[in-house]
């Protein structure tokens, strides 16, 4: 389910980017928040496999200004490619993303590689702590709610049968005495 809402939320981000650039607006500004927003070249690895500058050039035209990176992977590009390409797009990577898996068991690797980008923050992509206890509570959230649909649900339905049970026990009793009245 984390999965599809990402990737609505993905599609739609690109979307409602694409609307603004037409219109002049920057993307990631707003009354409140200045921006600006970034890109997760994760959202477009296959893209970028395909045709690395291509996909970066279109993540550009959109309007994103910054990038976040993978530190592991750069989906078929070099390092070297991905830098270049970045630096004459004016894409600026200003964070990074790897495995867990490969933060735990190639954490010089890992620190090396974000140097090495000159990134300024070493993300986590998906399994940090934070976000599996912030998944697992929202879930906890949801089933609280969805038992208290249930529970208020079953006390209707309990009522609505008692009530029934009783409108047949009057029902019996109406023919009972009527029967006793024709005997």
């Amino acid at each position: 389910m984390k999965v599809l809402r990402t990737v609505t939320f993905t599609l739609l981000s690109f979307l409602f980017a694409s609307v603004l650039t037409v219109y002049g607006v920057e993307v990631g500004t707003g009354k409140s928040f200045k921006g600006p927003v970034g890109l997760q070249t994760y959202s477009l690895r296959n893209q970028i496999k395909q045709d690395g500058a291509k996909a970066l050039d279109y993540i550009k035209e959109q309007g994103f200004k910054e990038v976040e990176i993978g530190i592991e992977s750069h989906y078929g590009m070099t390092r070297e490619e991905m830098r270049d390409t970045l630096t004459k797009l004016g894409l600026k990577p200003i964070a990074a993303h790897a495995g867990l898996d490969y933060l735990l068991k190639k954490t010089d690797e890992a620190v090396e590689n974000a140097r090495k980008k000159a990134e300024e923050i070493v993300a986590q992509a998906e399994n940090t702590a934070s976000e599996v206890l912030d998944s697992a509570q929202e879930e906890k959230d949801m089933l609280e709610k969805e038992l208290h649909v249930l529970k208020e649900a079953a006390k209707d339905y309990k009522k609505r049968f008692l009530s029934l049970i009783n409108e047949h026990k009057s029902l019996l009793e109406a023919d009972r005495s009527i029967l006793a009245d024709a005997d």
